[in-house]
């Protein structure tokens, strides 16, 4: 049994874990019809699962307050995405599912809006490399240079440690 937009709100209330969705109640009805009527074996090459995943992940639209910024960072492509009154000083990174092979910023950037939107920081989500194009440990190495390079640009006056009192 697939749960509805509005059977997830009641069970994440029930349980206390709702957070304010940012889609209206239509934007949840067209992204639920969309993922039922999705093919639920993508076979095929990996090449050919992708387009079906970015098809499927990108036909739902951003909500309006939502701004996505192509970038580079440690030489690797990033996507900023940033959410209307949230902090831009603060950044989470970012990085996306698809078990290495599959996933990307552009298909996951609402998942990464998710992010900033609950935790009031921009996110930078890294475009690392996947396989078979890219084998291992083409993404590690993707992830570690973003990461680094996020650090370089960061100024923290001081590290906070745990009191030992």
């Amino acid at each position: 049994m697939r749960l509805t937009a509005d059977d997830e709100d009641r069970r994440a209330h029930a349980v206390g874990l709702h957070m304010e969705d940012p889609l209206s109640t239509e934007q949840r009805r067209t992204r639920d019809a969309l993922m039922r009527a999705a093919p639920l074996d993508i076979g095929g090459t990996v090449a050919e699962q992708r387009v079906v995943m970015e098809t499927m992940l990108t036909s739902i639209l951003l909500a309006d307050d939502v701004t996505t910024t192509p970038a580079t960072l440690g030489g690797v492509p990033v996507l900023h995405v940033d959410v209307a009154g949230t902090d831009a000083s603060r950044v989470l990174l970012y990085l996306h599912g698809g078990a290495h092979a599959l996933g990307s910023v552009r298909m996951e950037a609402g998942l990464a809006a998710d992010v900033a939107r609950h935790a009031g920081t921009r996110v930078v989500s890294v475009d690392y490399g996947v396989a078979p194009e890219d084998p291992f440990p083409a993404a590690l190495d993707d992830a570690i240079a973003g990461y680094r390079a996020l650090l370089a640009q960061c100024k923290i006056p001081k590290l906070v440690r745990r009191s030992q009192a």
